[in-house]
């Protein structure tokens, strides 16, 4: 559903039926990014048994869009990542040939709704793995992660985001002491970029057996002994601030403790350059994940600072940054958590990265994923049967907006 949507449900505008094919079966939404002409939202789509990287264009009211195919994939390719900037809409693909997965780079005429080619990144006979983009100052910025006899290995390579055929450097790594990276990102900031990433170490083991929770009415017990999950060996999050040459100008900045067991993240950018991160830091067993979360606030001059918050409120899966950006009022920062049974709550985060009480369940946002918060509107996508809906809520009706 393309459009507004209250706290019933509404009907879907008139002419949205190229933009509701984006919403069958078998779609997985990316990340949704605001762009010269309005927004855009990237997904893979996974119809007939075939998947195709796509991206959804809609006006600034939400009221017309187009669906843009960018091609076939193959393999277990992610949605598309995109870098919106004055100049236009960049997009990366991860995608697969004959020498292992490539990240493929091309750009949408918006006014067209058209995908135009560029090239492909990227190190001939390398595997790409996990990947991201991002643009700041008229740079493109990419990363990704290429297994190397069992390490993770960084790559970092900068194109001129304002011409119309950017000609790539040659790839920079940025190795850890690691086992294996995981989970690269970047966020562009004044003067450059930050990057984040999951340093693991100590490879997958056998964990020891646990004995079983007390059984819920209604629920088959599971035997005593049964086995946990394999667990992972510790997860830690650094982060590290990168020029527009995507050089370091320091060394990465351990944002979890050095014994934390990172299993997922999200991060924004803040004020006077530093960088606002969430993340879940459990070593549980999988469904059975602590009700807490972590955020902090990674200044430029390598400081951190971390806040603990805990709410029986909290189920699993990771928390996500919402950026309130409104004409004539200030930038709000908020958390969307995941509840109990899925269903998402908001919590608002000071400057400083600090939640801010009480975490308060949104009814009208369901079970639906956050994708941008926008002049007073919160698009979401919501699974409703066998489709996935886009849609655009009023955030007057939401209680954490209210006095």
């Amino acid at each position: 559903m393309i459009g507004q949507a209250t706290q019933e449900t509404a009907e879907p505008p008139a002419g949205e039926d190229e933009v509701e094919a984006l919403a069958p079966f078998g779609v997985e939404l990316g990340e949704a990014q605001r762009t010269p002409a309005g927004l855009a939202i990237a997904a893979i789509d996974g119809r007939g048994g075939k998947s195709a990287a796509v991206v959804a264009l809609l006006g600034p009211d939400g009221t017309s869009g187009r669906v843009v195919e960018l091609g076939r994939v193959y393999g277990e390719a992610d949605p598309p990542r995109l870098a919106a900037h004055e100049s236009g809409l960049l997009v990366a693909t991860a995608d697969m040939d004959a020498s292992g997965r490539m990240l493929r780079l091309g750009r949408i005429v918006e006014e067209a709704g058209r995908y135009e080619a560029i090239g492909t990144l990227g190190e001939r006979g390398a595997s790409l793995e996990d990947f991201d983009v991002a643009v700041s100052g008229g740079a493109l910025g990419v990363v990704w992660t290429t297994p190397t006899r069992q390490r993770g290995k960084l790559r970092l390579q900068r194109l001129d985001a304002t011409h119309p055929n950017p000609t790539a450097s040659s790839p920079q790594s940025l190795d850890g002491e690691a086992t294996e990276i995981e989970s690269p990102r970047l966020t562009p900031r004044q003067g450059g970029f930050w990057l984040t990433f999951i340093a693991r170490s100590g490879g997958v083991k056998a964990a020891p057996r646990a004995p079983a929770p007390a059984a819920k009415a209604g629920s088959q017990e599971r035997e005593a002994d049964e086995p946990r999950p394999v667990e992972l060996g510790a997860g830690i999050l650094r982060s590290t601030a990168l020029d527009l040459n995507l050089k370091p100008l320091g060394a990465p900045i351990t944002v979890s403790g050095a014994a934390s067991h990172v299993v997922a993240y999200d991060r924004v950018s803040a004020e006077a350059g530093a960088l606002l991160v969430t993340y879940r830091d459990d070593d549980t067993t999988p469904g059975a994940e602590a009700r807490l979360l972590w955020t902090a606030r990674i200044g430029l001059d390598g400081s951190v600072t971390r806040e603990r918050f805990e709410d029986e409120g909290i189920g699993a899966g990771a928390p996500s940054w919402l950026v309130e950006r409104a004409a004539g009022r200030p930038t709000r920062t908020w958390l969307a958590v995941p509840g109990n049974e899925g269903q998402l709550s908001l919590i608002g985060v000071s400057a400083a990265g600090k939640p801010e009480p009480p975490l308060r369940h949104e009814a009208l946002l369901g079970n639906a994923e956050p994708l941008l918060w926008e002049a007073g509107r919160l698009w979401v996508g919501r699974p409703r049967g066998t489709t996935t809906e886009i849609e655009s809520l009023d955030c007057s009706l939401l209680s954490r907006t209210r006095p």
